[in-house]
């Protein structure tokens, strides 16, 4: 009797024959050849958006060169004071609630946190507000003038001294100030109760009780009465007429450009004293601060892909459309009806909608000159607040032209988008950070040793 096999079970494994593979059908192996290309090209390019990336952040993070300074300035820079452990000015003043930085740093438990970023925290104590800078999110782009070994410090330092100068406890702002003043920088370990912590570098500035820019947007939409935005032009336009001629002063005298204007970087001052709450349609003398993006003109990051996707490729241009964009976006937020706001923009017979247009309209040109000085001009000659409202050539939102958008969300959602999408600033550099992985190799930077001063 002949032996039987026995069927082999299904869950037995079976050795594959290599004759099986090469009977594989061509176009499947074609279609694992185009995959590991397609994969080859997908690394290719993921590095070289990686290299792009940290060459760009590298750019970014190079130093601002102050080539047009005065004498006085260089030597506000060039002042030591900053490695001593009290500021000789105010050490032995009768008034003891003068600014001391000593007191300042002995008295940690008193300081009250105002918030914090990218860049570090902000504290009040008394009547200023220190900032306390990390340096590992955000490089510092700048050396100290004239000190050895290399020191690196913010550029929001050595720009504010340019722009605002120094003054100490005590002494008004000036009438025609136009950028915050410092009142004391230095390079120190923060207080704590804990271990002691590395140095770091504390940026003091004189508190201002009355905010800034969106802060008065804010109280003035809860207020009473209630305002127009032709009321609050009426009111504000000369503060915005300032900032343009100290932003006329910072491109054309100093070749820098702020890079980083915006309602919160919009402080506002007082000509008595600074912990004066001033009345609201009071609170009319404003200043630029935040310094800290600072460059000159030429500086090769505003040739990057990072700026020129949500810029102007001219810095003292996008200055000026930033500076009237926060302008009319605190308007937007201080009036009770903003649908009225938002239609009377692209009606563009207001004032105040005339010179937004006619700024905008001139920086959508090819060869666009826009400058502080000529919107300036613009604002006090053909634009002035107190002119009739005119016959202008209304603009089309771009959210009109999607009928469905119109059909269910209404004209009133469609202005509004329209409205928040062209006043809207971005200087983002997120995603460069995600190519350039700088969550594992760090924010590049270039040696600053040569920059000027």
């Amino acid at each position: 009797m002949s032996k039987q096999t026995r069927p082999a079970s299904p869950s037995t494994w079976r050795r594959r024959s290599w004759t099986s593979l090469r009977s594989t059908p061509r176009s499947c192996r074609i279609t694992r050849a185009l995959l590991a290309i397609l994969l080859l090209l997908c690394l290719l390019h993921a590095y070289d958006k990686f290299c792009t990336a940290r060459r760009e952040l590298s750019i970014k993070y190079s130093p601002t060169q102050f080539t047009r300074l005065s004498v006085e300035e260089q030597i506000r820079l060039a002042d030591p004071q900053w490695q001593s452990m009290e500021r000789a000015p105010y050490q032995d003043s009768a008034d003891k609630s003068a600014y001391s930085r000593d007191a300042l740093l002995n008295d940690g438990l008193q300081w009250t946190k105002l918030g914090g970023g990218f860049e570090g925290e902000a504290f009040r104590y008394r009547d200023v507000v220190v900032k306390v800078y990390r340096e590992r999110h955000t490089p510092f782009r700048n050396c100290v003038p004239g000190h050895e070994p290399e020191q690196r410090w913010p550029t929001e330092v050595a720009a504010s001294l340019i722009m605002g100068g120094i003054v100490g406890r005590g002494e008004m702002i000036e009438d025609d100030a136009s950028f915050l003043p410092v009142t004391d920088y230095f390079l120190a370990s923060p207080p704590t109760e804990q271990q002691p912590q590395p140095r770091k570098w504390h940026f003091v500035t004189e508190f201002q009780v009355n905010g800034n820019l969106a802060k008065l947007g804010q109280r003035l939409h809860e207020s009473e009465p209630v305002y127009t935005a032709r009321d609050l032009d009426i009111i504000y336009r000369p503060s915005l007429n300032r900032l343009l001629q100290a932003l006329e002063d910072m491109h054309a005298h100093h070749d820098l450009c702020h890079d980083d204007l915006k309602m919160d970087n919009i402080f506002l001052g007082t000509r008595h004293n600074a912990t004066e709450r001033l009345p609201l349609t009071e609170a009319t003398h404003w200043l630029l601060a935040d310094l800290g993006n600072a460059r000159e003109r030429e500086h090769a990051y505003h040739a990057t892909t990072i700026w020129r996707s949500r810029n102007l490729m001219d810095c003292r241009a996008n200055d000026v459309v930033r500076l009237i964009k926060a302008y009319l976006e605190f308007l937007r937020m201080s009036v009770d009806d903003m649908e009225r706001f938002d239609a009377e923009l692209f009606e563009a017979a207001e004032p105040w909608s005339r010179l937004f247009w006619s700024v905008w309209d001139e920086t959508q040109q090819q060869d666009y000159t826009t400058t502080a000085d000529s919107v300036l001009n613009m604002s006090l000659e053909d634009l002035m607040p107190t002119n009739a409202p005119l016959a202008g050539a209304a603009r089309q939102p771009f959210s009109f032209h999607n009928p469905l958008a119109r059909l269910f969300a209404g004209r009133r959602w469609a202005l509004s988008s329209a409205t928040r999408h062209i006043l809207k600033v971005q200087a983002r550099e997120k995603s460069a950070r995600i190519w350039a992985m700088t969550f594992v190799f760090g924010v590049p930077y270039p040696s600053c040793a040569g920059s000027t001063p």
